[in-house]
């Protein structure tokens, strides 16, 4: 599930925000000569909250029915394999050695054996770290 869409903010708190599944939304690439994978199917599951005047919180269910079966592993999402801070921060202190991403993401590995993170994502900081720097 993610955070799809919030409200502006009134008195400077969110009064409306919609909820929905991973998969659900449009696919907005439009050329056809480039083939990319996406899990996006558009999935109907849709929670919609929003607060009142006194803070408190009510959650509609506007659709329940996912068109999908449920993900077998977490690997499968980007944001269940977000590397920590503290796992960037090693991953910027083992490139700034100057050791190769298969190196790194061994290392990582080592260190965080319970993450699920994927080579790519070390590719993905390095690439970021190299884009601040």
């Amino acid at each position: 599930m993610l955070l799809k869409r919030r409200s502006i903010k009134l008195e400077g708190r969110y009064v409306r925000v919609e909820l929905g599944c991973t998969q659900g939304g449009e696919n907005k690439r439009t050329a056809t000569n480039i083939r990319r994978a996406s899990q996006i199917n558009t999935c109907p599951f849709l929670l919609v909250g929003t607060s009142d005047k006194s803070g408190d919180w009510e959650l509609e269910v506007v659709n329940d029915t996912h068109n999908h079966k449920p993900a077998r592993n977490l690997e499968a999402h980007a944001f269940a394999r977000r590397l920590t801070s503290e796992a960037y921060d090693m991953v910027k202190i083992l490139h700034d050695q100057g050791l190769d991403p298969c190196n790194i993401f061994s290392a990582i590995k080592r260190l965080y054996p319970q993450t699920s993170y994927t080579k790519k994502d070390i590719y993905n900081a390095i690439d970021m770290i190299n884009r601040v720097a």
